[in-house]
């Protein structure tokens, strides 16, 4: 290979990288932001006991991308967190009367009722 075809062919993958990469975020984004609602809605509003990773609601052969995105769920304060793999986290929180909702970035949670 010469000099001139490592050029292009580093300029044509940087291209394709600022191309693809504000979609693939948004993407990214989308995906945390449903398994967190789904989750907590069949956790919390459902009262279903599932496990976060198996549950039916993100997991089944249709959701196979949903598998790729990972959660936490805190039963105590009625929330699920996901991420893909640690990046754009969202959370979903159960609130009495409004039911699971996604919750700003940076705002405290209520507490939960007791």
């Amino acid at each position: 290979m010469t000099q001139k075809h490592i050029f292009f062919a580093l300029f044509t993958a940087l291209a394709f990288r600022a191309w693809a990469w504000p979609r693939l975020r948004r993407l990214v984004a989308v995906g945390c932001s449903y398994k967190a609602k789904a989750l907590a809605s069949a956790l919390f509003v459902s009262g279903l006991d599932l496990e976060p990773d198996s549950a039916p609601e993100v997991s089944d052969e249709a959701y196979l991308l949903m598998r790729l995105f990972g959660a936490t769920v805190d039963r105590e304060a009625r929330s699920v967190t996901c991420s893909f793999f640690g990046f754009q986290p969202r959370t979903a929180a159960w609130r009495p009367g409004f039911g699971a909702a996604l919750t700003p970035g940076a705002l405290p949670l209520a507490a939960p009722p007791r």
